[in-house]
Formats: structure tokens, sequence, C-alpha cells
């Protein structure tokens, strides 16, 4: 029931972890780690008959809502929340090979991702690889950096950002319809932005430039927005 699952082996002469608890756990969790930050909303705890020296023989749940949704705080569309930044240096990987890891990384959850040309010791050329993830994603995107990469060590920190508040959208153009990302502005307003790989099927499937698809779309969401 533990195959494959992360498991520690504590000098306590008991059995910590039964068939059924196994089972529940391996089915409801997605992910092994630290516990990220949250709100706490419930919690449950359980005694069980046997007492043990080295600990007390207590399983608590706690349930709630996990922190970084897109709340505004002052409600003029900023919330605050808590990401990961991993970066790392490469000075002796192909070029070609980094550049292909970037869509790579979006598509394992990082948020955003981009390398930056630098100058590293003994003045060879490199790059940067800055990478921005939920907190409980740096450990999995940490793994695939080296793995993939000839880094020897990834660099982790936890910051704060600010963020607008956003939603999905999607408006008609003369070529078919196109998705947006609407932003909410600080003191009211809204602020939109064509996705970019909304625009570029419409454009190659109706052999229009992006731009064109891009204008309408804008137009569209402007029309709409004054109506």
């Amino acid at each position: 029931l533990l195959r494959g699952v992360p498991v520690e082996m504590p000098d306590i002469e008991a059995e910590l972890v039964t068939p059924t608890g196994a089972a529940l756990i391996t089915t409801l969790a997605t992910r092994w780690g630290d516990v990220p930050a949250f709100t706490l909303e419930r919690v449950g705890t359980g005694a069980g008959g046997r007492d043990l020296k080295e600990q007390p023989n207590v399983l608590r749940v706690m349930i709630g809502s996990r922190a970084g949704g897109w709340h505004a705080e002052a409600g003029d569309g900023l919330s605050r929340r808590a990401v990961a930044v991993l970066e790392t240096s490469l000075d002796d990987d192909n070029p070609q090979f980094t550049g292909a890891l970037l869509p790579r990384l979006l598509e394992r959850g990082a948020l955003d991702a981009m390398l930056v040309p630098t100058l590293m010791k003994k003045g060879r050329p490199g790059l940067w690889l800055v990478v921005i993830a939920e907190t409980t994603a740096a450990r999995e995107l940490a793994a695939f950096v080296l793995r993939e990469t000839r880094s020897l060590g990834v660099r982790v920190r936890t910051e704060e950002r600010w963020e607008l508040e956003r939603r999905a959208a999607t408006v008609a153009t003369p070529w078919g319809d196109v998705a947006l990302k609407v932003a909410t502005l600080p003191g009211g307003g809204e602020r939109a932005m064509p996705e970019f790989e909304s625009v570029r099927a419409v454009a190659e499937r109706h052999g229009v430039t992006l731009h064109e698809v891009s204008e309408a779309a804008l137009d569209a969401w402007r029309r709409r927005a004054g109506s």
C-alpha cells in the first residue's frame, strides 16, 4: 500500500500506520512534503488506545483553504501570497537544450520561467535560470532542473509578491473565439490581454497575422467593456 510513498522508520516498537490509514493517505494525497500556507477551518483529533513512550499516540487532521488564492486584501484588486523562487547558473549546457527547458517547466506547473545571459567565473558566458513556482512545487521542479541540466545545485527561497486579481474570458473575432486574461487594476478598471496560444491557433487556422487576431480580440473586449 505504501509503495512509491516517502516512508520514515522511527525507533518505535509499535504499528504507526494501519492498512486502512495507508490506503486513505495514498488515495487522497497528491503531494508529499512541507505543508503549504493555508487558512485553518477545522481540526479533528483522535487518540489511540496504546500509550507510546516516545510520542503521543494522537492523530490530528487539519482542513483549510490554501493561501494564495486571488483574494484582494483591501478591495483594490491586489492580493499578496508566498511563492518559491528557484535559481541556478548554467555555463556548460547546450543553449538549445536550456532554451527548450522553459516550456517544459511551465508544463510541470511553474508560474514563470526565464533565462538571463550572464558572465560567470573565469569570464565564461553563461545563463541564469530563474523559476517562479508555488511553494508546494519547489522540490519537484528543483529535481527536474537537476535532472535535465548539468547544474549541481538549485537555490530556493520563499518570497512574497503582490498580484492583480485575474479571470479568464473569451471574445468573438471575425476568425473565431479568442481567450483573454482579464486583470482587475488597483483603484478600479480592468486590463485585458489575449492569450498567445489562443491567438496563434486562430491565426494559423485562418491564415491571418498574429497582430490582426490580437487587435481584433482587444477591440471586441473594449466594445464589451463599454457596453
